[in-house]
């Protein structure tokens, strides 16, 4: 049984040429009949955790698009593990507030994968910065604010990546439009970056980090909510409300330490 989503890339023949992709994770197939949002939610995610590697989280029959993908997320690993770790959770966030918010199958590819590499950008940001644990200086956090620009000027070098690149660019942009790197407001914003915001905000409020201890589910919730229409689409938050059980199972699981998915880079 699996859930299969299918869209088209660019081909490597030619930019008015595409070929297909079928994604796939394991679960109860997809249908177009009603469905309970919450239980759709919940089996995205259970099917998520099953998945062993980047390359199944995309499943993507392009074998140069898999290694591509494989290649930065190794960087991840390598330059700071709790962002492989973090990406690795806004990936299964991001999934499940997507299919509450009713996204198409190829915006739910584009959005797997940006969410992935939505921080690939910090592989150029210092170690001292990324692990320090006291608040950063003025020209610290300029260096950190560069790392959606970094990551979207390396994923534009990979042409099967191009459809993700204003979810990497623009996931710290905020609805009342006082985000960056260039402030846009409300619509302005490419709605995958606007999913990614939430479930992105979502793991850094509830996971630890060298500079925080993580706050409990429900004070998360009530800060994403209480943001929604400044940080926050409205609508997004309104998935992220439909979608609220399955991600709060999921939090725990990970907190619990039983959430570690095993990957090519163990």
């Amino acid at each position: 049984m699996e859930y299969f989503f299918d869209c088209d890339l660019p081909s490597a023949a030619g930019e008015n040429q595409t070929q297909p992709l079928r994604l796939g994770v394991s679960g109860e197939a997809l249908k177009s009949s009603v469905r309970d949002p919450q239980a759709q939610c919940l089996e995205f995610l259970q099917a998520m955790h099953r998945l062993e590697s980047p390359e199944q989280i995309l499943d993507c029959p392009d074998q140069q698009c898999r290694d591509r993908v494989s290649r930065l997320f190794k960087d991840i690993a390598r330059n700071d593990p709790y962002t492989r770790a973090h990406a690795e959770r806004v990936v299964r966030y991001t999934t499940a507030i997507a299919a509450a918010y009713g996204c198409s199958r190829s915006q739910l590819y584009e959005l797997r994968c940006g969410s992935l590499l939505h921080d690939i950008g910090k592989i150029y940001i210092r170690k001292t910065v990324l692990a320090k644990p006291e608040s950063l200086t003025s020209r610290e956090w300029l260096e950190m604010k560069r790392h959606p620009e970094l990551g979207a000027s390396l994923v534009r070098s990979f042409s099967c990546l191009e459809k993700v690149i204003p979810i990497i660019l623009h996931h710290h942009e905020r609805w009342d439009g006082q985000g960056y790197p260039f402030g846009l407001q409300g619509e302005e914003i490419p709605v995958g970056a606007r999913i990614v915001a939430v479930a992105d905000a979502l793991d850094a409020m509830t996971s630890a980090r060298v500079y925080q201890s993580p706050c409990s589910r429900e004070d998360a919730y009530q800060e994403i909510v209480s943001c929604s229409g400044t940080r926050y689409d409205p609508q997004v938050v309104a998935a992220f409300q439909t979608a609220w059980d399955a991600l709060a199972e999921q939090i725990e699981i990970f907190n619990n330490g039983r959430g570690e998915s095993p990957t090519l880079l163990s």
